[in-house]
């Protein structure tokens, strides 16, 4: 299960806004083995969409928050699942209004619940919420959030139910890495080839056996950041980061530090981490479009486009770039020009998938 993540997941989740448009819903809640309540809502070309459409193939329903981080995880994802599963329809619905507009990836359809009505009338209280249902209309799986290994859930609910199957993978185990003396390495690649494999739990639980048996090892503090980051769970992930930086200032141990700063409102120690990064690395783009980041929080509009074009010299697609200097136009009031940076952006991310 491959996850979006860094900087073009934060480009699209921050990019994702939708229109003003109606929706009507039967009452009744979601349910395992009932019947999909009927409902009516409009996507984002206008088109009207209902319960009929779904009759005569599996589909996935996601219901999302257009600026929630999970919300973003789970639709990518599901459009992998698209072309693995064949007979699955992907249908998601978002509570905010988006933007400008864009064909999402394997003609996901969203539709618009501005007003809140299949929110409330399905009692929704998780975000990101996936409903599972059969060519019936019947629900047959309901999943609340998107932790790591939810993904997988879903995945193995829907194949499982389908008939489709998949290929399990193999677990790696200590097994492979044996001919390593040091345990704390031993462990720290294990951490690493389990989370390559899509196995996030157990490369966690390897990390933290590689720092039991070696706490001065700054690689699996910076490793479990990087876990803790994909969570949403900042504040754990400054924790490590900074157990890390307490044993050896890195480059990497900065750049962490300052996205987590960033998030969590700290820019300028942010800053004080980027411009020592930049003393490592002069020519390091993911400082320099970080410490633009800062420079638009403080309102220095000027400086932060400036650091973003001498990015763009030296990497011309990056989205990530695109989407700071929509900010900078929106922060300017040039809504029309942040929306077309925005697309670039997106189009960008897309191409690269």
């Amino acid at each position: 299960m491959t996850m979006m993540r860094g900087q073009d997941r934060k480009v699209f989740l921050m990019i994702l806004t939708v229109g003003l448009i109606c929706c009507s819903v039967a009452q009744g809640r979601l349910s395992i083995g009932s019947n999909l309540s009927d409902f009516s809502a409009s996507d984002t070309a206008g088109e009207r969409f209902t319960i009929d459409d779904l009759i005569g193939h599996p589909t996935l329903i996601i219901y999302l928050r257009a600026d929630h981080e999970r919300s973003e995880n789970l639709l990518f994802d599901s459009s992998q699942w698209v072309e693995l599963i064949g007979i699955l329809d992907i249908v998601a619905i978002s509570n905010e209004p988006i933007q400008g507009s864009y064909n999402f990836p394997n003609d996901i359809r969203i539709l618009l619940d501005t007003d809140r009505e299949i929110y409330g009338a399905w009692k929704i209280r998780v975000l990101p919420t996936a409903v599972f249902v059969d060519e019936k209309g019947i629900v047959q799986s309901i999943f609340k959030g998107y932790g790591l290994n939810t993904g997988d859930k879903i995945l193995a609910e829907i194949t499982t139910f389908t008939g489709i199957g998949q290929p399990i993978a193999a677990t790696p185990t200590e097994d492979e890495f044996s001919g390593i003396e040091d345990a704390s390495i031993r462990h720290y690649r294990l951490g690493n080839k389990l989370w390559d494999e899509g196995f996030q739990d157990r490369a966690r639980e390897q990390w933290e056996l590689s720092i039991e048996k070696d706490p001065s090892f700054t690689l699996p503090w910076i490793s479990l950041t990087r876990f803790y980051l994909a969570l949403d769970d900042v504040s754990s992930a400054k924790s490590k980061v900074d157990n890390a930086m307490k044993i050896a200032i890195s480059y990497e141990a900065l750049i962490l530090s300052a996205r987590c700063n960033i998030i969590l409102g700290n820019l300028e120690n942010a800053e004080e981490n980027l411009e020592a990064a930049l003393d490592i690395n002069r020519m390091s783009i993911e400082a320099k479009l970080g410490l633009a980041e800062v420079y638009l929080g403080y309102g220095e509009i000027a400086d932060a486009t400036s650091l973003v074009n001498e990015v763009l010299l030296m990497e011309k697609t990056n989205s990530r770039a695109y989407y700071l200097l929509g900010r900078a136009a929106e922060l300017q009031g040039d809504i029309a020009k942040a929306n077309e940076l925005f697309k670039m952006a997106l189009e960008i991310i897309f191409k690269t998938q």
